[in-house]
């Protein structure tokens, strides 16, 4: 009973100390790498650099683009679903 408990017990704490099969690129959201330059991603979403906002800016600026998508009618958006 107690080799059955600790054999148990390791294969339990093997199953939790392996490393995660699948994880997640951290630096990337939606298509946009962190780090990427200003001029960069206004040019990706098509907006002038000049319309960002400075959110904070010490000890690192944090700017910030407000960008919509562009008006589809239903039949460009019915490809989509």
């Amino acid at each position: 009973m107690i080799s059955l408990r600790n054999g148990a017990i390791s294969v339990f704490g093997e199953a939790l100390s392996a490393p995660p099969t699948s994880s997640q690129d951290l630096s990337r959201y939606r298509g946009f790498q962190l780090g990427t330059s200003l001029p960069v991603v206004a040019k990706q979403l098509r907006v002038k650099s000049s319309e960002a906002k400075a959110i904070h800016e010490r000890p690192a600026v944090i700017q910030e683009l407000a960008w919509q998508a562009p008006f589809t009618d239903s039949s460009q958006r019915a490809e989509f679903r």
